[in-house]
Formats: structure tokens, sequence, C-alpha cells
């Protein structure tokens, strides 16, 4: 009875799979059929893909099922094909598309000029605020843009149109000549004064801010306004207590501080306020949890930067925000040399993010809040009641064991939590799920068999995570551990992680040392997350 019962679940998950991804943009048959080394019949490329044609070829230029399944190796062992998983049930938990295209990469999104709605609206805040427009239409305002969503400048010209009425100078930034050439010809006839600047994809957003501000004089100016292009692609988004849909963290950033009639409120705060050092949406100044307040203290401290870390500060979510010229003198003034972007990883841009926000909550200063898109906002947190999970919350403030913080950042933070327990179990039932899928024993695994004198496979190990932009795993980094928990034991605080199934997803390596210490009938505390 149950095989025919996982037959028929499979069988209607399948027929399910083939209707989403018949209506999916990361499925593309024509393009499928032509990429793919066999003759497939039309109407069938969905289900030449679900039977295995997912191995040797990608569904569309859109989605990359190596990558894909690189960040997400528990899902290589789940009899799924990995665009089925991702329709099925990695939309849900907020996984990210993987792609091999940056072309495809930069030119995703859904964004809307709407210039007759814009104008009107304008107009319509030009009038109500004529006021402040007379009284700062000398203002001297630096507006940097970085440019790399080029289908997002139909809408982000709209918004910088609003500030026709100040006298601005602009600087744009921008990776690629290929993907804006077809724009960069508008963009100068629009602002023939403007300074164009070609940088890498350094540092996310940062570090073409950081490029921007080169060679400027801060004191000739009275306002900095920094905006960049935001993607909309990812479907939705829980974080900082919020709920995102697709373009509503693009609406919230520009809204913040270029907003038809927010921008003329945000140029007079800053120029009347004595205590306004930095303007941006209300809903993104933010606090970090505890995990990124460590993470950001030890980033700091291992790159040495010129930095002190508040016990309570608060950042712009999005780095999107106008301030007085005189909060970026020191992040003008520090040298920094930004590492190419990377998705999941706490980096040095991440540090910067929110240490430039820094000057702006200290000898007297505050950053200020404009509120927006108050109904849409309203809505959302009715449509987020049930995209907040309690556990994943209770977990992160548990103060029964310590987490690792780059764990917590790169596996918890945003994935679906449903339970969780402290157990004991013997070491030898704890599984180790490897990218190609398959589950080994921890005896088998690499850093178990280094502790029994295989070198070459751990090498083997490091080279794979260096070489798939994992976390970096080194000898000398395993050997300070060893050390350690044989100086000092193995601190229970530092819980072993494992799923539901007893894989582990947390401290593979202290298990490994504890197995060759004790074998496998040795019983240890670990925490078991319920993942939905």
């Amino acid at each position: 009875m149950k095989p025919m019962i996982r037959k028929l679940r499979k069988t209607v998950r399948r027929i399910l799979a083939v209707m989403l991804m018949t209506f999916s943009p990361y499925f593309d048959a024509k393009w499928y059929r032509a990429h793919v080394k066999e003759d497939i019949p039309r109407g069938h490329a969905a289900r030449h893909y679900l039977d295995g044609g997912w191995k040797t070829c990608d569904p569309s230029p859109l989605f990359s099922n190596k990558r894909y399944l690189e960040a997400n190796p528990e899902v290589a062992g789940a009899d799924y094909a990995p665009l089925e998983h991702y329709l099925l049930h990695g939309i849900r938990e907020n996984r990210p598309v993987s792609t091999n295209n940056h072309d495809v990469v930069a030119n995703s999104g859904v964004y809307h000029a709407h210039r007759l709605r814009r104008t009107v609206s304008r107009w319509i805040g030009r009038v109500l605020h004529a006021g402040q427009i007379r009284r700062n239409s000398g203002a001297r305002i630096l507006v940097c843009v970085q440019l790399f969503y080029p289908k997002s400048w139909s809408e982000v010209e709209q918004y910088l149109l609003n500030l026709a009425p100040y006298r601005c100078d602009m600087v744009f930034t921008y990776e690629s000549e290929k993907l804006w050439k077809k724009i960069l010809p508008r963009i100068r006839a629009r602002w023939p004064q403007a300074r164009f600047c070609l940088t890498p994809n350094k540092g996310f957003d940062i570090g073409p801010f950081h490029t921007s501000l080169q060679g400027v004089d801060l004191d000739q100016y009275d306002v900095v306004i920094k905006v960049h292009t935001k993607g909309t692609a990812r479907k939705e988004l829980t974080m900082y207590g919020q709920y995102f849909r697709r373009r509503d963290w693009l609406l919230y950033l520009f809204e913040g501080i270029l907003g038809a009639r927010t921008v003329h409120e945000t140029i007079d705060q800053l120029l009347h306020v004595p205590d306004c050092a930095m303007v941006a949406a209300e809903n993104l100044l933010v606090e970090d949890p505890r995990h990124k307040v460590n993470m950001l203290k030890r980033t700091v401290r291992e790159l040495n930067l010129p930095v002190t870390v508040p016990e309570h500060y608060r950042y712009v979510a999005g780095t999107c925000f106008a301030c007085r010229p005189d909060v970026m003198k020191e992040f003008q003034q520090t040298s920094l040399d930004f590492e190419p972007s990377r998705r999941g990883f706490f980096s040095l841009a991440h540090c910067v993010e929110r240490s430039m926000c820094f000057p702006a909550q200290r000898d007297g200063n505050s950053m200020y809040g404009n509120s927006v898109c108050r109904l849409r906002r309203w809505v959302r947190s009715i449509q987020g009641r049930s995209k907040q999970y309690p556990a994943r919350e209770r977990l992160l403030n548990d103060p029964s064991f310590d987490l690792n913080d780059e764990f917590v950042y790169r596996s918890i933070e945003t994935r679906k939590i449903l339970d969780y327990e402290l157990v004991t179990m013997r070491l030898g039932d704890i599984k180790r799920r490897w990218f190609d899928g398959v589950c080994y024993a921890l005896k088998d695994c690499a850093p178990y068999r280094y502790l029994m004198g295989d070198d070459e496979a751990y090498e083997e190990y490091s080279r794979f995570h260096k070489i798939h932009n994992l976390p970096p795993m080194t000898r000398e980094r395993f050997n300070a551990l060893i050390e350690s928990m044989d100086k000092n034991g193995y601190d229970k605080r530092q819980v072993l992680v494992v799923n539901q199934d007893n894989i582990i997803m947390d401290g593979q390596h202290r298990a490994c040392v504890l197995l060759k210490k004790f074998g496998e009938d040795y019983q240890v505390t670990v925490l078991r997350i319920y993942l939905g």
C-alpha cells in the first residue's frame, strides 16, 4: 500500500511541476529543445527535463541547475529536479535563483515608469512644497547613482527627475559598457554635465559609491544622495520583521528619499533640522540581530578597519539615503579594497554598509525616517503573518546554546523553521549529505579521514570549497580547532546542529574530532531543527 501511495504522490507532484514549468519564466521549452542533445517532441520538453534531462541541460538561460544544487546541497539527494524543487518549495523558502548568465540577471526584474502618473505626482508635490523648494533651491546636491539593472532605468529616471528644482551634480557608476550602451546616450542627453565612472562589480553598491566620491570636495555640497538600481526578481522575503514582495524594497528605498513629495521634505530636513544627519525610508532604518552584530565586530577586527562598533546602532537596509556631506567624509577618506560581490557572505561591503551610518548617530546627530507606502506596508503586514515563523525567532534568541553566527546568516536567517529541540543521540547516527546528494556516515567524511591520516581527502575537500565559493576550509584552521578541543575540551554550548533527518547542518569538524576520540556510540547533545 505504501509504495502505491508514494507513486501516486510522485505522479501528482510531477503533474503540478509540469504545470508550473509551463507558465514559469525559468523554463523555456524552445530554448531547452534547442540545447539538449536529443530530439524531443513538441510538448514533451518539461517531462524530458524532469525525467533526467536536467542532468545535461539547464531549463533556460535564467536558471542554472548546477549553481542551484551548489547553493542548496540538500536538494541533490531529495529526488527532485532543481527547477522542480525551486517551483514547488524554493520560492516559498526564499531560496535565490541561480544563473550562469550575468546579462540575463542584469536584465531581469519588473519595473514601471508610470510616466504620466508620476509627472502628475511631481507637479502636485511641487505645488504643495513650493515654500520648501524656494527656500532650498540654491542648495548644492551631489547625487551618486550606481547602474546595475538596465531595465530599471525607466523607473529610476522618473525618481531622479523629482530633483529637477535643485542644483544637482550627477555621478553615475556602471560595470559594463555593453549592458548600458543603449541607455547611456539617453542619460548623457538628460544630464550633459554628469560624470560617469566605469567600475568593477566589487563591494555590491558600496564599492561603486566609494569610487564615485574619490576626488570630490564634499565641502562644496550641502546634501549627498546615494541610490542604486534595485533588483525586483525575488518573489518574497521576510527580514527585519517585515514581509517584502517583488518591488516592495525598491519602492521603499526610492520613495523614502526621492518620492514626488518626500524629496522636498528630505532636503529640507537635512538643511534646516540641526541634528538631522541622514534620511531614509523609516521602515528601512533597522537594527541588526545579535548574530550580525557579532559578525560585524569580528570582521572589523579581522580586517583592522578604523571603526568602533557602537553597542546599539541602526543602518539603512538597502543603502539608499540622503545625508549631510560631513557624514561621508570618514567613508570617503578610508582606503577600502573590496572583493568581488558574492551573495551569502558577510563581507567588507556589509561592514561598510553599516559603519558608514555610524557618524550619523554620534556627536548629537540623528537619522530621520520618512514614512512611505503606508497602505502597501499595512497589506504586507497582513499577508506576512503566515510567513512569520515564531520558531525561527525563538531559535535565534534562545540563550540555552550558542550558534555559529555565519551558520545562522547563511542557513537559518530566512529559512522556514517549524520547530527545534535539544536531543541526545549517538555520533554514529549523524549523517553528512554531500553535494552529489549522497548521504555519508561521519567516518566517511573528509575531516574524519584527515584525522585518520588521509591528507589528500581534505585537500580535495578544501579545493572544492574554494572553487564553489563556499566558506573556506583549510588544514590550518582545522588543526587549530583540534588543538583547542584537545586543550579545552568540547564546549557543549556550541551545539552540533542537525535537521529532522539527522543530517548535520553545522559542526561537522567538531563532530569528527569527537568521533575519533570517543567512537560511534558516544552520546552527544545536538540541536535538531525541523525545516519546512
